[in-house]
């Protein structure tokens, strides 16, 4: 299934970033046109994903015995998915700062300071966890404009990242999971040089 996610991932977030390319005349794609193709990307797998977590679920639920059995039944396939709400929120800002931040973040090191690429590949991994972390964690915040008013007027603008180390604590070994999965995949899937 994380193969399956990885492919997807890199394949919606590649046709986004092939557009921009296409609209900069060939240039690299700006950040903001990277955090689009990876909101895109973080949504369309979000909801690729929700069929999964279901099975996974009443799996779960399945095995906990007749009272967690008894309660899932009550439970409508709508309910469930608006119960999902939070979780495609969550999982959105995690594609987006994760795909926003690491090509940037690649470039950044091999050029200005003169990484190797796969010193660069490791810094830019550590980067876009910390970007997705925060950016999940600010989707988590952002039900309503009004609620992030109420939620900055009353705690201040740290209360939007309580439980940022947990999360990118959480984060970071996922980030660097799915970044070297997409290196061996895009390894395996690359045509045959000719000599």
């Amino acid at each position: 299934m994380l193969l399956l996610l990885v492919r997807y991932l890199d394949f919606t977030s590649n046709i986004v970033r092939g557009i921009a390319v296409a609209r900069n005349d060939g240039a690299r794609p700006s950040l903001y046109q990277e955090a689009a193709s990876g909101l895109i990307a973080g949504v369309a797998t979000a909801y690729l994903r929700i069929p999964f977590d279901i099975i996974c679920l009443h799996r779960q639920v399945k095995s906990m015995g007749p009272i967690a059995q008894w309660s899932i039944r009550k439970l409508s396939v709508l309910k469930i998915l608006r119960a999902g709400g939070p979780l495609l929120k969550r999982n959105a800002g995690l594609g987006m700062g994760m795909v926003a931040a690491y090509n940037p973040s690649v470039h950044y090191l091999i050029e200005t300071h003169g990484f190797s690429e796969q010193a660069a590949k490791c810094g830019a991994e550590a980067i876009s966890a910390f970007s997705a972390a925060a950016c999940a964690q600010l989707a988590h915040h952002a039900s309503s404009f009004s609620s992030v008013r109420q939620t900055l007027n009353s705690r201040g603008p740290l209360a939007f990242f309580e439980g940022f180390s947990g999360l990118f604590s959480r984060t970071l070994p996922t980030v660097v999971l799915f970044w070297a999965s997409l290196d061996v995949v895009q390894g395996n899937f690359q045509p045959p040089t000719e000599v």
